[in-house]
């Protein structure tokens, strides 16, 4: 696995999580949100289960549609293991 599959790997589940809780806070069914966003249902799916990260455009689509910011939908870099992001903490 490159560099760039584990850190997808290791995002995934974050962006994920959040995802999941904002679309339930707000009522939402995964076909609807998809409908929303331009996606399948099975994307969605993957997202939220964190096999999949979405693309930063999707990620945007996925932020306009529930009401927030891609922000509130990543991790903080506290959240991140240790050594994730180059550079100072």
């Amino acid at each position: 696995m490159g560099k760039r599959d584990t850190r997808s790997a290791t995002l995934a589940p974050l962006v994920g999580g959040r995802i999941r809780s904002a679309r339930m806070a707000r009522g939402l069914e995964l076909v609807e949100l998809a409908r929303h966003v331009g996606c399948t249902r099975d994307n969605l799916a993957a997202y939220e289960w964190g096999t999949q990260c979405p693309r930063l455009h999707v990620l945007m689509r996925l932020a306009d549609a529930l009401g927030t910011t891609v922000r509130d939908l990543t991790p903080r870099r506290a959240e991140l293991p240790e050594g994730f992001l180059p550079g100072p903490s």
